[in-house]
């Protein structure tokens, strides 16, 4: 899976409200009309602290499937909107696998969206690293460990006067 983050500002006006609006209701409606993308959710920035209005987040099945998106036709009549009411935007893209750090530069993945194959290739190309499962708790506490074997730093020094 490739996850998808798109911030936006938007110029300032009277039709900034209707044009937040619209955004959300374009992009969101692409869902089920572009091979690839899995879902997208949106929704106005409440942060103060930013500068951002609008945020996007979206799942592709993978970096094809993204490239894909990208250069689609429905998308492309939605980013040539976009570009006309905002002032800045940034974006972020990362792998994500249940489970597994991900890392493979963007620019090595398949063109097309995924056929079965492509997919698999994109897949297999994804460097992968498992994280260590959280061990469970012990179902009962365990005996005070014995003096000798506590390390130093975690003995504490009392001092009676």
């Amino acid at each position: 899976m490739v996850k998808h983050i798109v911030l936006w500002k938007l110029r300032d006006g009277e039709d900034k409200q209707k044009n937040m609006d619209r955004m959300i209701s374009d992009l969101t409606a692409l869902v089920g009309k572009i091979e690839g993308l899995v879902s997208i959710e949106m929704g106005y920035n409440f942060n103060t602290a930013s500068d951002y209005d609008v945020v996007l987040y979206a799942v592709f099945k993978n970096a094809a499937a993204l490239k894909y998106y990208q250069t689609h036709p429905e998308h492309v009549k939605c980013k040539n909107f976009i570009q006309s009411v905002t002032v800045s935007r940034t974006a972020a893209d990362y792998f994500f696998e249940e489970g597994t750090v991900n890392s493979r530069p963007f620019d090595e993945v398949p063109d097309a969206p995924d056929s079965e194959e492509k997919s698999k290739s994109a897949r297999d190309a994804v460097k992968t690293v498992q994280t260590p499962k959280p061990t469970p708790a012990p179902a009962a506490a365990p005996a005070p460990a014995k003096e000798e074997n506590v390390p130093s730093f975690m003995k504490k020094k009392v001092e009676v006067e």
